[in-house]
């Protein structure tokens, strides 16, 4: 091993090293963050860290195809008509349903049977909350069979909380992250109660103050940015300055609005047009390197659908993750068939030849990647022609942690 092979980071916590030959990134804790270093500057011949570092790298190979994350489609409706949604109502063009309590039980059961490893679970929609009981259920699951729960995440529209479902929400801890457009102006003209007018953006506001009075916050706010945004006036920085001081969270997660449309191509112009523009600022936000050094992200190419995590709907079929179930022939599976195994579906096949046809293992950039295996089904070259871009961040995050002239750091090989 030679020192120039790996790049490294200090923080508080430990180290972080980046290995060039194989293009991998680990985070090693505290207790071994001298000794590293100390090999790294000094090049000290150390086999029993040497076979380390390559048992560390052999680990990551050994959990391909690991359930850890499970997302539990709670409710396929939503209680709202919001003008953007790309979900047919949170129905996904399936039929309107609620997960019932002993489904709840069939599909822990079976995912049981498959992972005995689950590290989040995700409550989705639909809206998740008209499914409460079965989240509730699920919280109780976990609580009786695992000595350590996961993490248990939703993302939801906010408008509706059960006094069950709030006491369960502070019991397991619950992550919420709330979907809000802005203000009460732009908020409502986009996202409407289906069935009555009232406010949305009081509805969601009411039921903060109730959650706050117990002395707990929701984590997140995800803000949907359209043409609306634009006719009114609102910036994207606008609507993060107007969501962090009014509701007093940090994180504020503005996407762009989903454009569903089979037979056209993204512009592939515009695209770079925005990817360029994001440059300058990748250079020095601080967020986003420290993303690419954290655990939690960590990855090794494409996000984790089908492979690390499935989706489940409330008749107990298995999808990638919620955005398949626009398309059922990337369907999985479903909870009772009779010894199928998940990973021998065409799903999964489909999934898999796409990590190949784009170099997903072998890419630079593997760890920071979070490109949506979905989007596949509905543009053509864009997914490569993201990659390009995203090994291309990866090269300014390294410089950034590590002072590297970029044009040196650009002749590291990555896979074209």
């Amino acid at each position: 091993m030679n020192k120039q092979d790996y790049i490294y980071y200090k923080n508080k916590k430990g180290i972080v090293i980046y290995h060039v030959p194989s293009k991998r990134r680990i985070i090693l804790d505290e207790k071994y963050t001298e000794r590293v270093i100390d090999y790294l500057d000094k090049n000290k011949e150390d086999m029993e860290f040497y076979e380390f570092l390559v048992n560390t790298f052999d680990e990551e190979k050994k959990n391909k195809d690991n359930i850890v994350n499970i997302e539990l489609m709670t409710a396929n409706t939503c209680n709202l008509s919001c003008k953007y949604c790309y979900a047919n109502g949170g129905t996904y063009g399936k039929n309107r349903s609620i997960m019932q309590e002993n489904t709840v039980i069939d599909i822990l059961n079976y995912v049981s049977k498959i992972s005995n490893n689950i590290k989040i679970v995700n409550f989705f929609g639909g809206e998740p909350f008209l499914g409460y009981k079965a989240i509730i259920k699920t919280c109780e699951w976990f609580e009786k069979n695992y000595d350590e729960l996961p993490i248990f995440k939703v993302v939801t529209n906010f408008t509706y909380l059960p006094d069950e479902l709030l006491d369960a929400i502070i019991k397991y801890k619950i992550i919420i992250t709330v979907s809000l457009d802005g203000p009460k102006e732009i908020n409502d003209k986009q996202r409407v109660f289906s069935y009555q007018h009232l406010s949305v953006y009081d509805a969601v506001t009411q039921n903060l103050c109730r959650l706050e009075k117990r002395n707990y916050k929701i984590q997140a706010i995800e803000c949907t940015y359209t043409e609306q945004h634009k006719i009114m006036g609102y910036s994207k920085n606008d609507l993060e300055k107007y969501l962090k001081t009014n509701f007093n969270v940090n994180q504020i997660m503005i996407c762009d609005e989903m454009i569903r449309d089979n037979s056209k191509c993204i512009d592939c112009g515009q695209l770079e047009k925005s990817v360029n523009s994001n440059i300058e600022e990748l250079k020095t936000n601080e967020i986003l390197i420290n993303r690419c050094l954290n655990k939690e992200y960590s990855g090794d190419g494409l996000c984790a659908a089908g492979r690390f995590s499935i989706s489940i709907d409330p008749e107990g079929n298995i999808y990638p993750c919620h955005l398949f179930r626009l398309n059922d022939s990337f369907k999985m599976g479903n909870i009772y068939d009779k010894e199928k195994n998940i990973f021998n579906s065409l799903s999964y096949k489909k999934l898999k030849n796409q990590r190949k046809v784009l170099g997903c293992d072998e890419c630079s950039a593997r760890n920071i990647c979070s490109q949506c295996f979905e989007k596949m089904i509905y543009t053509n070259d864009v997914l490569k022609f993201n990659c390009d871009k995203i090994r291309q961040f990866n090269r300014y995050y390294i410089a950034s942690i590590d002072n590297i002239n970029i044009n040196e750091l650009s002749k590291l090989k990555t896979r074209n």
